[in-house]
């Protein structure tokens, strides 16, 4: 029996000194591999939770029937647009500004505010940097043809500098993915409008701003993510 006391005294004794002292370490994440594994989790639900509420939206795709109206959802919107294990096009803090404009002539067209372009087609691979808040780009929708042209403005000089012009050509890949590619592109412009786009040439657009491709590529990058506290090699993997 005093054994038992004797035991139970030492148990409250080292309770306490867990509980009140520093004997016992908060639970940390202190280990790399653990934080890898949670920024991988917790991306997956933020993955997850944005599909949902894209599809949940009907933001997935978008039909010329009710694009005035999808488009005006996603005026006010943030879109963060990645390609496809970098083949594609990396277009970064996209921002919709101002009234979408449409017209019979029109399919779509807004400004966008571009950090960071990068355009592959064919055997075209150019990098974009610094058509920032005060670029302009107009996107619109044609069949099999595509029309980009990328405008940096200055407002002090209140003049713009052209990045990059290209004329009505079929091009492989630009910016988003498309279901059938040889059905769809996207025409890009200024603020002209052209009398060769009309809403009937286009039946729907497909926006995957998170599928499997873009799932895929992330975790891809995570495996190869220096997490690890500047040690040489990752153990991420």
């Amino acid at each position: 029996m005093i054994g038992l006391y004797c035991f139970c005294f030492y148990f409250l004794v080292l309770l306490s000194y867990g509980t009140f002292g520093q004997g016992f370490p908060p639970y940390t994440t202190s280990k790399p591999r653990v934080r890898c594994q949670l920024l991988r989790t917790s991306i997956d639900q933020l993955l997850s939770h944005t599909s949902d509420s894209i599809r949940d939206n009907g933001l997935d795709s978008i039909h010329v029937n009710n694009l005035t109206k999808t488009i005006e959802r996603l005026r006010s919107g943030t879109a963060e647009v990645h390609g496809s294990e970098g083949t594609l096009t990396d277009l970064s803090t996209m921002r919709l500004q101002g009234e979408p404009r449409f017209n019979t002539n029109s399919t779509v067209g807004f400004h966008v505010t571009i950090d960071k372009l990068r355009i592959v087609y064919n055997n075209y691979d150019q990098q974009f940097d610094g058509v920032r808040q005060v670029g302009k780009m107009t996107i619109k929708v044609r069949v099999n043809a595509l029309y980009v042209e990328v405008k940096s403005f200055s407002k002090l000089k209140g003049c713009g500098d052209e990045v990059l012009s290209v004329y009505p050509k079929r091009f492989a890949r630009l910016i988003f993915e498309y279901e059938d590619k040889s059905a769809i592109s996207f025409s890009m412009m200024g603020s002209r409008d052209w009398p060769w786009i009309k809403p009937s040439d286009v039946h729907e657009v497909i926006f995957p701003l998170v599928n499997d491709v873009v799932n895929k590529s992330i975790n891809s990058a995570l495996k190869r993510y220096k997490f690890c506290e500047h040690r040489p090699s990752s153990i991420c993997t």
